[in-house]
């Protein structure tokens, strides 16, 4: 028998405060190093061993491993969201030659579709928190506002929050500065990137995440959809405002006086 050893991990709008529910955005990596030449079989059995111990647990209500991906978890008292990715390590080269945590990838398996996926969230994380800082907050307030679009659409919107957070990232830092006497302008940088995102075929498919590894969207041609409601969302929103303003003949861009 093999002696196994279980990391745990944290990804997800927690890492980089972009989370939009007071308990909730929690995604918890459980993952084992790769032993043999076959590692998802590693973790169907890690995701069948959870599933045994969650269930079990009364202080969880609810279950839920339909999309054969990652287990999702509610709790109850309060009622909290907890999604857990059971994956491998990833022995890349970048951490082999640095052992920083921010170069480690791992490795997941959508069972669903069968594929799975090789990249760096850490990165991904702290080159994230490292823009917000750059951008006086204006990344993060961009990430949040479309979260919570998508949070409050009566259409489901199939995007998480990884490919909402790169899509924002890649928009450069300049636009991206937060001035809270024009706060709104933000609303009209985002709606340019999601419209950029959904007229052009060739941008969206080869948008880099922000470890720079990988594809966001890739071949995923219905995101372009999934996009598409997520802009129907932004730009109601800018209607609505534009239309409160409209008596004192302002725009988006004008100064905001409180």
């Amino acid at each position: 028998n093999i002696k196994r050893l279980i990391d745990f991990r944290y990804q997800g709008p927690i890492q980089t405060e972009t989370h939009t529910v007071l308990f909730g955005g929690i995604e918890l990596i459980v993952l084992q190093e790769s032993y043999d030449q076959k590692p998802w079989e590693q973790v169907k059995k890690l995701t069948q061993e959870i599933m045994d111990i969650l269930s079990k647990d009364p202080a969880y209500q609810k279950l839920d491993y339909s999309d054969r991906y990652h287990i999702k978890v509610t709790t109850s008292k309060p009622t909290c969201e907890i999604d857990i990715l059971p994956a491998v390590w990833l022995e890349n080269k970048e951490y082999s030659t640095t052992k920083r945590e921010i170069d480690r990838g791992i490795i997941e398996y959508n069972f669903h579709r069968r594929t799975q996926r090789k990249y760096l969230p850490f990165r991904h994380i702290a080159r994230i928190n490292s823009k917000d800082r750059k951008t006086n907050g204006g990344l993060k307030n961009v990430i949040r506002l479309l979260q919570s679009l998508q949070r409050d659409s009566t259409e489901p919107i199939d995007l998480n929050h990884y490919e909402i957070s790169s899509l924002i990232y890649a928009v450069p830092e300049k636009q991206l500065m937060y001035d809270p006497k024009h706060a709104l302008s933000l609303l009209g940088i985002a709606s340019a990137q999601l419209n950029r995102a959904v007229t052009d075929s060739h941008y969206i498919e080869k948008l880099v995440s922000p470890s720079d590894k990988e594809l966001v969207f890739g071949k995923k041609k219905w995101k372009k959809d999934e996009v598409t409601k997520l802009k129907n969302q932004l730009d109601g929103l800018i209607k609505d405002i534009k239309s409160e303003m409209k008596s004192e003949k302002p725009t988006l861009y004008s100064e905001v006086v409180y």
